[in-house]
């Protein structure tokens, strides 16, 4: 089998070509990604003292009995869990792109629902355990950079790039690890390891896909948010709710075809470094 090109915008279109044939991803991304996503930014708006939304009856409401605002945070916490519910169901549907090619089922949201309800844990906590190893990476840039800035600020920016590359390289080598969670079956530091072993020797190709993908998917987002808030809120500040809804759907439809975007790269570097498609089906 040849191996298919490291090309983000072939990545991109069979991302796009697999979601239409899916239709579970489609109430995924309703169910999990839209309404959490604008209820968090609902909460956040009645917290907030200077937002429109605080003045109204709910806000004034929530300001009287919760003037802590422990109810908002509390729900958030429960939106936050229903997204990454959200973002398993993608991972557990997207890594049929990269298995049983010839022939990919389809699953219904039910089932969806019910599989990806094991991968939440394992995602949550993967995602925990890579910002913690982020963060120590972090800690061994900020020490010497807080030394060399009052040492000596002539050489502090000349170094400044140097501290921060085993962070940034990091981060690079393990921003592939949903996809070796979905595809394989991996958690936890086997997923940052798998991720690492499958970027290596095509770090700048990583990157390059990563950014070019990210740049078309979150700069168009952007601009659909960009462009509702500044309508809407034109024409009525009251609005700015349904601005939310339209800026928060277009950011969750970005944030999926991303999540496939990078399943899709996984199978295609693994293809590279290991000749053909191995076929690992995890338990669901």
């Amino acid at each position: 089998m040849p191996v298919r090109p490291l090309s983000p915008f072939s990545i991109l279109a069979e991302a796009w070509m697999f979601f239409r044939k899916q239709p579970a991803l489609n109430a995924v991304l309703v169910a999990f990604l839209i309404l959490p996503g604008w209820g968090i930014n609902i909460f956040v708006r009645l917290s907030d003292p200077d937002d429109l939304l605080s003045v109204t009856t709910a806000g004034r409401f929530l300001a009287r009995t919760d003037p802590y605002h422990i109810i908002p945070l509390v729900l958030s916490l429960v939106l936050l869990i229903l997204y990454f519910w959200g973002m398993a169901g993608v991972l557990l549907v997207g890594k049929r792109m990269i298995q049983n090619r010839a022939g990919r089922s389809r699953s219904s949201f039910a089932a969806v629902r019910r599989g990806s309800a094991r991968l939440v844990l394992p995602l949550l906590l993967t995602h925990l355990l890579r910002f913690c190893f982020g963060l120590y990476w972090g800690l061994l840039f900020i020490i010497p950079a807080t030394i060399l800035f009052f040492a000596n600020r002539s050489i502090f920016l000349p170094l400044l790039l140097p501290l921060l590359l085993p962070a940034i390289l990091y981060q690079i080598r393990t921003s592939l690890f949903t996809a070796a969670l979905a595809a394989e079956g991996k958690a936890y530091r086997e997923a940052l390891r798998r991720s690492r072993d499958i970027t290596r020797g095509h770090l700048l190709i990583t990157v390059g896909n990563l950014f070019v993908i990210g740049a078309i998917l979150f700069l168009a987002a952007g601009i659909v948010g960009a462009l509702a808030t500044g309508i809407l809120g034109t024409i009525d500040p009251r609005f700015l709710v349904t601005a939310d809804l339209v800026d928060v759907t277009a950011q969750s439809f970005a944030i999926l075809l991303s999540s496939l975007a990078t399943i899709e790269l996984f199978g295609r570097l693994r293809e590279a470094r290991e000749g053909k498609v191995k076929e690992v089906v995890p338990v669901d």
